[in-house]
């Protein structure tokens, strides 16, 4: 009976998720988002980078889309943040002179270190945006806190391409035996 009265006191457990889906895009979709923010001669080195970049920083993209939704009367709607635009120098120092390749038509060119990671910082929003690894809906509605994003659906993909990739080299090298 005491126990009974004991597990009815204790409060229950239950976990919450700790991973969301690696963002679930096309390759057509996700070319034309690389293409049209930075352009067609972008490497793929780079554009894994920035890939990378965006869903691996989940805790930063959550302040910065924070800091884009007023939820308080005396708050101020801040359209380019400090966390995008840390964010943006990190990748340029990350970079190097290869950062280049994050502009297309001309625009980097001319502008200070500062403005320049306003432009990334910009263009990493976007991504961010069209990937949909932003915490409010299209109604500006927040969803809650983004997770990192799970990596075993990819890793599932990946083990089942080497797998055939193996046996067709397998059955290959019995064809030429």
């Amino acid at each position: 009976m005491w126990i009974w009265i004991w597990f009815q006191m204790v409060p229950s457990v239950h976990a919450a998720p700790t991973e969301h889906p690696f963002p679930d895009i096309s390759f057509y979709a996700f070319n034309q988002i690389i293409e049209s923010t930075f352009g067609s001669d972008i490497s793929l080195a780079t554009v894994l980078t920035l890939l990378f970049t965006v869903t691996e920083n989940v805790d930063l993209l959550n302040l910065h889309f924070r800091q884009q939704h007023k939820e308080f009367p005396n708050e101020k709607k801040i359209k380019k943040t400090g966390w995008m635009i840390a964010l943006a120098r990190a990748l340029m120092d990350k970079m190097g002179h290869t950062k280049d390749s994050l502009h297309h038509n001309g625009e980097g060119e001319d502008l200070s270190s500062h403005d320049e990671a306003k432009l990334i910082a910009k263009k990493l929003h976007y991504l961010a945006v069209d990937l949909n690894l932003t915490p409010y809906d299209d109604q500006d509605c927040y969803m809650g806190k983004l997770l990192p994003s799970s990596l075993k659906a990819m890793n599932t993909s990946f083990t089942g391409l080497v797998e055939q990739s193996n046996q067709s080299e397998f059955i290959s090298i019995q064809q030429n035996i």
